[in-house]
């Protein structure tokens, strides 16, 4: 299981990837239905709090180790990966570090004490996912992309099993909470099951660790900007309205997210790697293969976006309790800004894969800007629905931008 041999084609890797989805479609909707008759909203908003800011320290400390191992002529060599684990393993202690000492002063922002331990306990998956093999980006670069799919939908699911049998004795955030580092640990040991490394002859290679880094900076900033993108939204929200609204609003996104998650792991096992690829190889094939990867992905991808934006008020009137029934109307209205952030995602991988980050950097500064200012302006005039439109306006800023 651990040959590094090629894997399949476009479509056969991205119809893999998106059975996998599926797989994970099937997963989030049973367990999010259930997790909500045990638990209030307000248990939701909370734990989307804690999500997010450990979301946010991660990627804001991304120094590209995934993208260099994919990207750079000697990301399949041994001493390479073995330099981004320990990098990696460094990352992680100092990010949970980083977590506990914030903690504080997060929990008295936002004015929830649990938020503190919640933090400090759900910062523990930070740990765990410095440990995670790098060689799984070797598999990654080598388009070895069922092993990954079946390895993500595996966690998800005893994750699910595990945080339900929690919910049924303690029906409290600390199920979600949970829920996070369990996943991670689940992550951790699949990877090593899957790709497994050796140190055996390790020898330091000051290079490559500079080689990361030196990449790395523009990821970095990229990173850093692209989740102002994606997650400030909750951050912001969390201050302006009750936690029980930040519930019932991040249950809405969960839901609309779906689409903007196929689009993700689709732009990072078959998208990147094989522009990647076209980019190491000949880049007279570059404009090639990137029309033949569009051209197969965004009908896929809009089908999603329609079906969520067709039975989401269904679907939570029918199988939700009554107090989350706004989200039917909320998730309609992300669904078409969830259009324009996938446009924007599979966009911004191109400089990237082609050996200009500085410009991702770039267009992901102007769309987040445009997003948060936009949707803060919005919200002060419209309330929640102003709040979306003006998230949807800034994406297609992002768009016209990249």
């Amino acid at each position: 299981m651990d040959g590094e041999s090629e894997g399949g084609g476009i479509g056969k890797n991205s119809l893999i990837v998106i059975i996998g989805q599926f797989g994970s479609i099937l997963i989030k909707f049973f367990s999010n239905i259930l997790l909500a008759w045990f638990l209030t909203p307000d248990a939701f908003g909370i734990a989307a709090i804690v999500i997010v800011v450990l979301i946010g320290v991660s990627l804001l400390s991304d120094v590209g180790i995934a993208d260099s191992i994919v990207r750079n002529s000697k990301g399949a060599e041994e001493d390479f990966y073995r330099s981004a684990f320990i990098i990696q393993v460094v990352r992680g202690l100092f990010l949970y570090a980083l977590v506990v000492l914030i903690s504080p002063s997060v929990s008295s922002f936002y004015g929830e004490e649990i938020l503190q331990a919640c933090l400090v306990v759900g910062g523990l998956s930070l740990i765990t996912e410095g440990f995670i093999s790098t060689r799984i980006y070797v598999m990654q670069r080598n388009h070895q992309v069922k092993p990954l799919v079946i390895l993500d939908v595996t966690s998800q699911l005893f994750t699910a099993l595990l945080v339900l049998v929690i919910c049924f004795y303690n029906p409290s955030v600390w199920a979600l909470v949970f829920a996070h580092v369990f996943n991670s640990i689940f992550k951790l040991v699949g990877s090593h099951y899957l790709a497994p490394m050796s140190f055996s002859g390790f020898k330091v290679r000051k290079d490559y660790f500079y080689e990361i880094f030196s990449f790395g900076k523009w990821i970095f900033l990229a990173t850093l900007f692209h989740f102002i993108i994606t997650q400030s939204d909750k951050l912001v929200l969390g201050k302006l309205v009750e936690a029980s609204d930040l519930g019932v609003y991040s249950i809405a996104s969960a839901l609309a997210a779906i689409s903007l998650m196929l689009s993700f792991n689709l732009g990072v096992r078959v998208f990147y790697p094989v522009l990647s690829e076209a980019a190491r190889e000949s880049k007279n094939i570059y404009s090639e293969k990137l029309e033949q990867i569009l051209r197969q992905l965004l009908p896929i991808l809009l089908v999603f976006v329609l079906l969520t934006f067709a039975y989401a008020p269904p679907f939570f009137e029918y199988l939700y309790k009554n107090e989350y029934g706004p989200a039917g109307a909320i998730t309609q209205l992300l669904a078409v800004m969830t259009w324009f952030m996938i446009v924007y995602d599979l966009y911004h991988k191109v400089p990237v894969s082609y050996g200009a980050p500085e410009t991702t950097a770039f267009c992901s500064f102007i769309t987040s800007v445009f997003r948060v200012l936009l949707s803060f302006i919005a919200f002060t005039y419209f309330g929640l629905t102003g709040f979306i439109i003006g998230l949807a306006v800034g994406s297609i800023v992002g768009v016209i931008t990249v």
